[in-house]
This record gives C-alpha cells, sequence and structure tokens, in this order.
C-alpha cells in the first residue's frame, strides 16, 4: 500500500531521474520539490512557480501526451474551473490552466499554458495573502497573464521580467 512517505520519495525519484530543468533561463540551479504529503496543505511542502513551469514545459516537449494533457485542462472563460474567469479578457479561450484553492488558507494558485498562435507559453501565477477574497486572488492572477501576455507576442520578455511573472516559454 501507497504511504505519504513513499509516494513523497517516488515524486523525487522522478524528478531527479528526468532531469527536468536544472537552470531556468541562467538563473541558479533549482532545487527538487519537497513533498511531504500530496494534499498541498503540508507544511513541509516546497513547490515553487519555477518548479512548476519547469514541469509544465517538460511535459509540453512530449508530444506522445503532450496534446491530450493540454486538452485536459481548464479553457478560461468556456469551460471547467476557468469557465466564468477570463470571460471579457483578450486572453479567453487562450488560457488552459489548473486551479488549486486553499480558502482558509487565503491560497489560490493557476498554472498551465497561454496558447497564442506562434507560440505556447508556460505559466504559474501563486497568490498566497489571507486578507485578500478569493476574487481578488482571481483579479491578480487574470492581470498577471494579460500583462505578460502582449510582451511574449512581442518577444520583449526578458529574463528579469520572466523571472518577476513566473513565466517562461516552451519550444513548440
Amino acid at each position: 500500500p501507497g504511504t505519504w512517505e513513499s509516494g513523497a520519495v517516488q515524486i523525487s525519484s522522478w524528478w531527479k531521474k528526468k532531469n527536468i530543468s536544472t537552470f531556468w533561463h541562467g538563473a541558479s540551479p533549482i532545487t527538487i520539490p519537497v513533498v511531504s504529503n500530496g494534499s498541498g496543505m503540508g507544511g513541509k511542502n516546497r513547490v515553487s512557480p519555477v518548479h512548476i513551469v519547469s514541469l509544465l514545459e517538460y511535459v509540453n516537449q512530449h508530444k506522445t501526451y503532450a496534446t491530450e494533457y493540454l486538452y485536459a485542462l481548464s479553457v478560461a472563460g468556456i469551460d471547467g474551473t476557468l469557465k466564468k474567469r477570463f470571460t471579457k479578457s483578450h486572453l479567453k479561450g487562450m488560457v488552459r490552466g489548473k486551479t488549486g484553492t486553499l480558502n482558509s488558507r487565503g491560497v489560490s494558485n493557476l498554472a498551465g499554458y497561454i496558447v497564442m498562435p506562434e507560440k505556447t507559453y508556460c505559466f504559474a501565477v501563486l497568490v498566497n495573502n489571507k486578507k485578500l477574497s478569493q476574487m481578488s486572488h482571481w483579479t491578480i492572477q487574470q492581470r498577471v497573464l494579460e500583462i505578460a501576455a502582449p510582451m511574449l507576442k512581442k518577444k520583449k520578455v526578458t529574463n528579469k521580467i520572466r523571472k518577476v511573472i513566473k513565466t517562461k516559454p516552451v519550444n513548440n
């Protein structure tokens, strides 16, 4: 039978074996995510936006399952957990993502892809603030992506900006 401990060992082992983005756009090497349990509520879990974006990039580079994975994600303003989000945004239909929310802890996360005609970009926007409402978290996530998307399209995103907004282009 599986346990939290054996699951955490498997995740660490898989991450090392796949050698997922040990460097991120010239930045310092990223560490392997620390997973003590899979609920996301463990105080010892340490998964950063860079980890998430690196994993999304890894998935996107594996064409045998990348398309199916992409199509399994909710589409902004269209369906799933993103159906009521981005409805009046120019990113409606372009963002495909997975949400993660713990309202009692002030956590709202959105990670996935911005699909543009010429390229697909990975992103992860993690918001942790108990003082803000869930709607405020959603607004922050949407604005970050709306600000980033035109810069990505114009290819004016520098490594410094990518680091701040936690986006990373993927190779198509």
